[in-house]
């Protein structure tokens, strides 16, 4: 079988989540089954004919160079990240394409017989060489959207966690979303238990990821809550962090989508309000069985969401 030629081209200008895109266009051109023919971000590419277009992200598709090399295409195909914050957006330049795909399975009937639900994928990175001691109990990362601060909140002012060390990654700690007084608050307690708060810039990429991940025994991967949603599509970091066999705490309730992606004893599910006793009942399980749950998760990231393996089901949806 020859293989299916292909464009692919970045349709946000400015994202953190660029490194996605790097990453999926690497896995093409080495895939067997694409040939990737040119690919960049829609400002770096030029307006020609194309016979298999793949926009990526699906944001900004208003921009009128993007509208150019969308029709410039025999067949022009969108991967929607945003569903279902941007769906009904969406829905609306969704008769610019012959196929849909979608990282929420839920969006996936909206689009009138041409949606097909496709997670992200991701690569695998070398283990760590270094050896920690688990110097942090737990490790969380992410933009502190109001749930996550309460979150905070709760673990270090709830008795059975008062003693808790965490590892606590975030970018735009200074963004208007984030109540200053209350984060002042939530850092001089982490920090005062032996913890540690980062602030970093975004990109974060997967080998900072990796490196944070693998200083702590257990991850939070909480949600993320704003506007008036009523549930969060799991993002790639819960797939990324189960291929380096780290335990996982996840939200269900808020993520129904996890369901489809990970047997529920690949992981520990809890809720905003049992988040203090979930975590001390998970810290205090032997290693042992923390190890299987999180052997658990990564035989499925590996055996199912690595991009060699998403990109099979892409060439199924495209071809």
């Amino acid at each position: 079988m020859n293989p299916t030629p292909i464009s692919i081209v970045q349709s946000r200008q400015h994202t953190p989540n660029h490194y996605l895109f790097r990453d999926l266009c690497s896995a093409v051109e080495e895939s067997p089954l694409f040939e990737l023919l040119d690919s960049g971000l829609v400002q770096d590419v030029e307006v020609k004919h194309r016979q298999n277009l793949l926009v990526f992200g699906g944001e900004e598709l208003q921009d009128r160079k993007l509208g150019r090399i969308i029709s410039m295409s025999a067949n022009p195909c969108v991967w929607f990240t945003e569903d279902p914050y941007e769906t009904d957006k969406n829905i609306k330049f969704a008769p610019k394409f012959t196929k849909i795909l979608t990282t929420d399975q839920f969006s996936v009937e909206k689009y009138s017989g041409k949606g097909f639900y496709l997670p992200l994928g991701t690569k695998i990175l070398e283990p760590n060489q270094e050896t920690f001691d688990y110097k942090f109990d737990v490790v969380m990362f992410g933009s502190l959207w109001p749930n996550r601060l309460d979150i905070l909140k709760q673990l270090v002012s709830n008795p059975i966690t008062q003693n808790l060390r965490m590892l606590l990654i975030t970018s735009q700690a200074k963004a208007k979303w984030v109540d200053q007084e209350i984060y002042k608050e939530v850092v001089e307690s982490i920090c005062k238990r032996g913890g540690e708060v980062v602030e970093t810039f975004r990109p974060f990429d997967l080998k900072q990821l990796r490196d944070f991940t693998s200083m702590a025994k257990v991850c939070l991967n909480w949600s993320r809550s704003f506007k008036e949603d009523l549930w969060s599509v799991p993002g790639p970091r819960v797939i990324e962090v189960a291929v380096w066999g780290k335990l996982q705490l996840l939200d269900i309730e808020s993520q129904p989508g996890v369901k489809s992606m990970f047997d529920s004893d690949s992981y520990v599910s809890y809720t905003q309000a049992d988040i203090s006793s979930k975590i001390h009942e998970v810290l205090n399980l032997p290693d042992g069985k923390i190890e299987e749950i999180a052997r658990r998760a990564k035989e499925t990231a590996i055996n199912s969401f690595t991009w060699d393996k998403i990109l099979l089901n892409l060439h199924r949806i495209l071809i």
